[in-house]
């Protein structure tokens, strides 16, 4: 399989390829964007399920139900592009059709199209750990100046 062409969907890259053997052609997200999109469904879930059931001393039967449907309606929507993409092995951008690649990073004037197109050069794996390290490094950033405004000035 090798990718012919990138569109954005609004919420990341989309790539579209082709089986040079065969005629079967399939678009498949970026497996850094599915990745993205597997960790705040996780962290979003934990947080609404902390609220939800885990801080209430009256949770009953509803609840769990309520928070297990939230968690499963996430897993429905997130998990068919992980499995997808271990279906389908992709190879890369055709060297042929090199402009496919130039239009998709000429075209990066948004700030969502930025961050996407970073995320995208990581896999399904380092793509949430490169996140969590940058969230891990503004907090750090920000303790840091709270530390001087402080105990320094």
């Amino acid at each position: 399989m090798v990718a012919t062409k990138r569109r954005w969907t609004g919420f990341g890259y989309e790539d579209h390829y082709d089986c040079p053997a065969c005629d079967y052609s399939i678009a498949l997200p970026q497996p850094g964007m599915v990745g993205l999109q597997i960790l705040f469904w996780i962290l979003g879930s934990l947080i609404f399920s902390w609220f939800w059931v885990f801080d209430n001393r009256y949770a009953d039967a509803f609840d769990y139900g309520f928070v297990i449907f939230i968690w499963l309606i996430g897993a429905f929507s997130c998990l068919p592009d992980a499995l997808q993409l271990r279906r389908h092995y992709a190879s890369g951008f055709d060297i042929t059709d090199a402009t496919a690649q130039a239009t998709a990073h000429d075209s990066e004037t948004d700030f969502s199209q930025t961050t996407s197109g970073f995320f995208s050069k990581f896999g399904i794996l380092l793509a949430p750990i490169v996140a969590v390290l940058g969230i891990i490094g503004i907090l750090a950033v920000a303790a840091l100046i709270g530390y001087v405004k402080d105990y320094v000035l």
